[in-house]
């Protein structure tokens, strides 16, 4: 009798160790995962999400000066030049936004290099284009610029609108992938739990 009291209590007590060491071995592989999943998170949030949020303020600054060229162009042909100040005041701004914003985005985007090249290009072709045309405008017997300008104006507002796409798709990929890799974390994390509960469920009946 004590015999199978004193096997029983082995038993009992070899159980609950081993059914420790499991959900401690489990708690630390979900531990892992979660870190993962955590890091995950704050990499979306610090580069992907930040990159198209400030993608998007530049598009929209750009935005601003294509409407500003546009309404000046507006303005000269229909000779209301008393409302010319405004629109080159709205224009100048837009520009002196849209460094800063580059320079932001140089600082956090871990995608690829030549696309950070080719946004960085393409956005000085605009401006410096957008800037020439209304100067010529300003400047001119007529304030009609030469078509060159104009026709450089357009080509690289074209350009830059391309690229901008390619740009956002780029950013949607990374976003795809962030959002996988947190996915796998989280589906391991919960395959270890309760491949851990399985387990010990297959321990505690065996002995």
């Amino acid at each position: 009798m004590k015999l199978n009291q004193l096997a029983m209590r082995s038993k009992f007590i070899l159980l609950s160790a081993l059914i420790c060491i499991i959900f401690i071995v489990a708690m630390a592989f979900i531990k892992v995962a979660n870190n993962q999943t955590a890091t995950g998170f704050e990499r979306f949030y610090q580069h992907n999400f930040m990159v198209t949020k400030l993608s998007a303020d530049l598009k929209q600054a750009q935005d601003g000066i294509l409407s500003g060229v546009r309404g000046l162009q507006v303005v000269y042909l229909l000779g209301l030049q008393e409302q010319a100040p405004e629109l080159l005041k709205s224009i100048d701004e837009n520009v002196a936004l849209t460094a800063p914003l580059i320079q932001r985005i140089s600082q956090i985007y871990k995608g690829e290099a030549n696309l950070l090249t080719a946004l960085k290009n393409n956005s000085q072709r605009y401006e410096q284009a957008a800037i020439e045309f209304k100067q010529a405008m300003e400047t001119a017997a007529d304030n009609k610029a030469d078509y060159a300008i104009y026709r450089e104006f357009v080509d690289s507002h074209s350009a830059l609108t391309t690229f901008f796409e390619q740009f956002e798709q780029a950013n949607i990929a990374q976003v795809a992938k962030a959002q996988a890799t947190a996915q796998q974390s989280i589906n391991f994390a919960n395959t270890v739990f309760y491949l851990s509960i399985l387990i010990a469920l297959g321990l505690a009946l065996l002995l």
